[in-house]
């Protein structure tokens, strides 16, 4: 008796090809989701949030001063450690540039982020969001999350990791 044949590898073939399409489809509706959260080209909405060095920061303090690069956080998130490291190499250039660099951490204690801020060396200001009410102004499900707000207040940008591009998106 000969052996039957199997299709059992195209079969699969067209699983992962679906799976491939479906894949590409839903990283391209999440960017666009992404942009239209943000609100580009909106006014960014103003918030007062105090600093793990006591202060308090309202994103109007730069209105018409600086751009700014506003990083939502968790000391546990997969990728935020690495990100932070970044913005922490990059600040004293991003200054020079006239951007300022806000932290934003989502809804943890702010023992636990002052210390981890301590820790790390962080030498921007990092802000405490412990009842979330300014993630959910702005709609940050899933960290890290950057936006670029330019002098005027407009949202120009957002995205899961800083953009190579941060100047020109400030301008755009």
């Amino acid at each position: 008796m000969a052996p039957r044949s199997s299709n059992h590898g195209g079969c699969m073939k067209t699983k992962i090809g679906a799976g491939m399409v479906f894949l590409g489809l839903l990283l391209a509706l999440s960017s666009h989701d992404l942009m239209a959260a943000a609100g580009k080209g909106a006014q960014a909405p103003d918030f007062a949030l105090t600093s793990t060095a006591g202060r308090t920061v309202t994103l109007s303090d730069y209105k018409d001063k600086k751009d700014i690069i506003i990083m939502f956080w968790k000391t546990n998130g997969l990728y935020c450690p690495f990100e932070l490291n970044n913005l922490k190499e990059r600040y004293p250039g991003l200054q020079k540039e006239g951007f300022e660099v806000l932290a934003v951490n989502k809804k943890e204690a702010s023992v636990k982020v002052k210390s981890f801020a301590e820790k790390e060396g962080l030498p921007f200001p990092v802000l405490l969001d412990e009842g979330g009410k300014v993630c959910d102004a702005y709609d940050i499900g899933g960290i890290p999350v950057f936006l670029i707000i330019n002098k005027e207040g407009m949202i120009t940008w957002r995205g899961y990791r800083f953009p190579e591009r941060y100047a020109e998106l400030a301008e755009s």
